[in-house]
């Protein structure tokens, strides 16, 4: 009889380069797959490059390596309590298995994300007539939101928000807060209620 082995090199199964993207305390779990023969060894590592790249310590309580038996070519890191200054960054899982044509990689960028929080919404008052500002001021993840943030103001009539009419709006930037000031320079009793920052 006759018997063939035959060697592969490792490949990726999907995507090469990731992003992730969560808020800080959430746990995430970064998804690698690369097929070879002989079966590949998948390896993380945690660095800017995958050549300084230092190995993930799988026993930190942050760390935990999900990997099945009867499926080899899938590695899963759980990454759990994650913070900005501890688990951002870019991981490298690498699969190797001695072929001469080297090891492939696959590239996870993890980016915390700060939470979009309303940090300045405050109660007014004003005498009729008299130039109304209603600031609305939200702090958020300049570096990591994807494209600008959008605020708007509307009033909520019986449970219900509509839009704010008759107001004129400026828009204030400063590092990774907005501020969006609502202004009428002539106040109206009909302009009394409930407005919400959305």
């Amino acid at each position: 009889f006759f018997i063939l082995v035959r060697n592969y090199a490792p490949q990726v199964i999907g995507e090469v380069r990731k992003v992730v993207r969560a808020f800080s305390g959430e746990t995430v779990q970064l998804n690698c797959g690369i097929f070879g023969a002989p079966a590949v060894d998948l390896k993380w590592l945690k660095g800017d490059t995958p050549e300084c790249g230092k190995p993930v310590i799988y026993n930190d309580d942050s760390y935990q390596l999900l990997r099945s038996e009867e499926n080899r070519d899938f590695s899963t890191l759980k990454v759990s309590n994650i913070s900005k200054t501890t688990h951002a960054g870019l991981y490298t899982c690498r699969g190797s298995n001695g072929d001469k044509n080297g090891p492939a990689y696959v590239y996870v960028d993890l980016r915390i994300v700060d939470k979009t929080e309303i940090v300045k919404f405050d109660d007014v008052v004003v005498l009729f007539g008299n130039q109304l500002n209603i600031e609305c001021r939200v702090s958020y993840d300049k570096d990591s939101n994807e494209g600008d943030i959008k605020i708007r103001l509307e009033k909520v009539k019986d449970g219900v928000p509509i839009p704010a009419v008759n107001f004129q709006t400026s828009t204030n930037e400063t590092g990774n807060f907005k501020s969006l000031v609502y202004s009428v320079y002539s106040s109206a009793t009909e302009m009394s209620g409930v407005y919400e920052c959305v």
